[in-house]
C-alpha cells in the first residue's frame, strides 16, 4: 500500500516543479 505521506510528498514535488517551470517561462518571456 502507498501511504498518504508519500502521495503528499509527490504532489508537493509536482507543484514545486510546476511553479519553477512557470517562473522560468515568465523570466524568459520578460527578457
Amino acid at each position: 500500500m502507498v501511504n498518504a505521506t508519500s502521495i503528499l510528498l509527490a504532489s508537493i514535488m509536482l507543484i514545486v516543479a510546476g511553479v519553477a517551470i512557470i517562473n522560468d517561462k515568465k523570466k524568459k518571456a520578460s527578457k
